[in-house]
């Protein structure tokens, strides 16, 4: 198949930022802001990469997720983090929840119940960040939850973070391994 290339323009409605993505057709990489990362998955309303220069699994949702496609969606993510868990001992979970938009208060539940207990004890995350941009009330919630998980597993040495921008993770990400 011939390699071309495709430029992609994102308009970031939630943090009035522009994205360039230049995916090369073919082989499945995407260069996002000059970091390569390969495509794990792309669905509807979530799309998956891993950067195995930096050691992140990231995912963005691209839209608010409809009745079972978030925790479809999230377990999917999980599944692939065991998966490149077991040739990159230290991997970074990284979100981009910008577009999600609010949990419904099941899924709220399901979070609380079953999905943390999944997420920092079977799959070991250790280091989690979460891209909200400047939305006031996403960072208030973010806070509450930080708090939250870092309480319920102290013992676990889990860092946790939110950020405005991918950027921002990435060089929170690179402290956190010198630490």
């Amino acid at each position: 198949m011939k390699k071309c290339v495709e430029f992609l323009i994102f308009w970031l409605k939630a943090t009035d930022r522009y994205y360039v993505l230049v995916s090369i057709i073919g082989n499945e990489n995407l260069i996002f802001n000059n970091i390569i990362m390969t495509t794990v998955f792309s669905e509807d309303c979530l799309d998956c990469f891993f950067d195995d220069d930096a050691k992140v699994l990231f995912h963005i949702w691209k839209r608010k997720p409809k009745g079972d496609e978030f925790r479809s969606g999230l377990t999917k993510v999980y599944n692939e983090y065991i998966k490149y868990k077991k040739s990159n001992p230290v991997l970074h979970w990284l979100a981009d929840a910008q577009l999600m938009g609010v949990v419904s208060l099941e899924d709220q539940s399901w979070l609380d119940k079953i999905w943390n207990e999944m997420l920092f004890v079977k799959a070991g995350v250790k280091t989690h960040a979460v891209i909200i941009g400047t939305d006031i009330f996403a960072k208030y919630a973010m806070e509450k939850f930080k708090k939250s998980m870092q309480a319920r597993y102290v013992n676990q040495d889990l860092l946790m973070e939110t950020f405005p921008d991918k950027e921002a993770a990435y060089k929170w990400f690179k402290s956190s391994e010198t630490a």
